[in-house]
């Protein structure tokens, strides 16, 4: 079993430089962000991105405006070509994986969420995403066996309590 993909996907996006004007859109963006206008956000990431065209900048930006309105289809459309440019970028890994559990495409949700556990075993968000998964599509025991392992990492962790509560109570449903 080979993990590792090799592709050519042509001039790098990544090496791509951002110009002025887009680079001052997406702090305008940012601004808006703040101030809890995600509409004029997106306007403004709109317009960069017409000047960058899908510059990974640019579209990381549009994922953070999106996951404000819980746009996760959206998201995950825009994390796909995003990935391919930045497949380092770990919190967008974690957010595509977070979009497609959201949108009940678990199988898919997990194949994210097992490429982060890979890159980082410690990372308790990382795994309690994967133990709400396998929660979810009805492999308790795996949940469980996650969160044992959790817990010998950090056992104070409230996001740990939360899935172990989830767990039992799981396991209770299975009871009656």
């Amino acid at each position: 079993l080979s993990l590792l993909r090799l592709e050519y996907i042509g001039e790098s996006m990544q090496n791509q430089v951002l110009s002025n004007s887009a680079k001052r859109l997406i702090q305008v963006a940012r601004d808006y962000e703040k101030d809890g206008n995600n509409q004029k956000a997106m306007e403004a990431l709109d317009e960069a991105n017409v000047i960058n065209p899908d510059h990974p900048d640019i579209l990381r930006e549009m994922m953070k405006v999106y996951l404000n309105t819980k746009s996760y289809i959206r998201i995950y459309e825009l994390a796909l070509p995003y990935i391919s440019m930045r497949p380092d970028d770990l919190d967008m890994l974690y957010l595509v994986s977070y979009c497609l559990k959201k949108l009940k495409k678990y199988e898919s949700a997990l194949d994210y969420a097992e490429r982060l556990k890979i890159r980082e075993p410690n990372n308790i968000l990382y795994m309690v995403n994967i133990a709400e998964i396998h929660l979810v599509m009805g492999n308790t025991h795996k949940a469980q066996e996650i969160a044992d392992y959790l817990r010998s990492i950090d056992a104070d962790n409230d996001k740990l309590f939360l899935l172990e509560e989830a767990i039992q109570n799981r396991n209770l449903d299975n009871i009656e």
